[in-house]
């Protein structure tokens, strides 16, 4: 777990001025636990990868791209199965593109334009 927790630190350092930047974290902390847990990514050399994409006052789009498996419907529990539904509610959007190679799981955030100073202020 320790490529999550330096993914959440380099993320949070290149969304230091986005409103949303904790919700985005957030979001990418689960996207990538799930590709440890539930994909292909979790065997010895699996890998996972995240793509960020920031329009900064516009959009942040993350996607979190894994080794591939089966793809099983979560059992929600006490302490389980709500990764997915938390990012629902915290993205403008969200899916999954499965190729040849993994699948990648992508979520959408708005950044509206009144909320971004240019660094050093407004102008």
């Amino acid at each position: 777990m320790d490529q999550i927790r330096r993914m959440r630190r380099e993320l949070t350092e290149l969304l230091e001025d986005c409103p949303a930047a904790d919700e985005i974290v957030l979001c990418a902390s689960e996207l990538a636990a799930n590709a440890v847990w539930h994909s292909r990514s979790r065997r010895p050399g699996g890998t996972f990868t995240l793509q960020v994409e920031v329009s900064r006052g516009d959009y942040v789009r993350i996607a979190i791209d894994d080794d591939g498996g089966p793809w099983a419907a979560a059992d929600c529990g006490l302490d389980r199965g709500r990764g997915l539904v938390i990012v629902a509610a915290l993205t403008a959007d969200w899916g999954v593109a499965a190729g040849p190679a993994g699948r990648s799981v992508w979520a959408w955030f708005d950044w509206p334009a009144s909320s971004w100073v240019p660094p050093g202020g407004a102008s």
